[in-house]
């Protein structure tokens, strides 16, 4: 059944890649009114989240900000259709950066680095812009969803800029694989851990938060530098990425300093844009598991 829908769908989500930019986002304004106002989609973890991240913020300012968090899912989703169709020129023209010169720096060197972001901004667009605007090649590891017909659709957006995407699991074969070329090898790193046991605990946003701690460990292993991407969007359909390091020589660090800089940096970002985050996932549900955690591993 869902093999069926999923052709069935295809081709209206095709059509819809093909839209101009101006129709496209009125298009995702009568989504968000659907979303928000009608389906209210997942409004209440969204509110939830807001209300926890920012007690000091009134009632009327949690509102607005999940409003405007609302325009910005709807805007990203369709954004994220027209990859299927999106030019090169286009992808490039929409993704800048406000300078490059941690990434010519490494060049120079002839040093692939890791890139670790969150879910703040369009992610799905900043690979692209990686693999198009330096001269890296990019390797974007990747969760596989459940629906395998979603997946291959999802995969083929995030390597149709050239980019290479691998599932976690393969993550250090492929690293290993392209170890001759230069590369920039992209983590999210704000997804929560499968178990809390194996994660990395610290204040969020005002709540005790589980991190991965794979970039962090695979970074040492291979000694390769650590660099943040902060995504803002100066207007609708435009994305400004900065690079910020975060370590330059990770196996001169110790346990849980790249992921917490990676945190604190993430966390500035997000206060700073906060409708940019994906505050539509429960990205708390293992906060009371924290004490069992720890003793279990003590």
């Amino acid at each position: 059944m869902q093999s069926i829908l999923f052709y069935l769908l295809l081709p209206i989500l095709s059509g819809i890649a093909y839209l101009p930019f101006w129709f496209l986002y009125r298009l995702a304004d009568g989504l968000f009114l659907i979303t928000y106002y009608i389906i209210g989609y997942r409004k209440k973890v969204v509110l939830k989240n807001l209300r926890q991240a920012f007690p000091e913020k009134s009632a009327f300012e949690i509102r607005q900000i999940a409003r405007r968090f609302y325009v910005f899912f709807c805007d990203m989703l369709l954004e994220t259709l027209k990859m299927l169709v999106m030019s090169q020129q286009a992808m490039s023209k929409r993704v800048r950066f406000n300078h490059l010169d941690l990434a010519e720096y490494f060049a120079q060197k002839n040093q692939s680095f890791f890139i670790v972001l969150g879910h703040s901004g369009s992610w799905e667009w900043a690979s692209p812009g990686f693999e198009l605007q330096t001269p890296f090649h990019v390797l974007v590891i990747y969760k596989p969803l459940a629906n395998p017909m979603m997946d291959n659709l999802v995969l083929k957006l995030r390597t149709r800029y050239g980019q290479e995407a691998t599932s976690m699991k393969n993550t250090v074969r492929n690293i290993l694989r392209l170890k001759d070329k230069l590369t920039i090898t992209a983590f999210i790193g704000d997804q929560r851990p499968e178990n809390p046991r194996d994660a990395y605990w610290t204040d969020f946003l005002g709540q005790r938060t589980d991190f991965m701690q794979g970039t962090e460990k695979l970074a040492q292993k291979f000694n390769r530098p650590v660099v943040f991407a902060a995504i803002s969007r100066p207007r609708r359909g435009h994305y400004v990425i900065d690079f910020e390091l975060i370590s330059e020589n990770p196996q001169a660090t110790a346990e849980g300093e790249i992921t917490e800089q990676f945190v604190r940096k993430l966390e500035q970002q997000i206060r700073q844009n906060p409708e940019l985050w994906l505050w539509s996932h429960n990205r708390w549900k293992h906060t009371q598991l924290e004490k069992t955690a720890t003793s279990e591993t003590q």
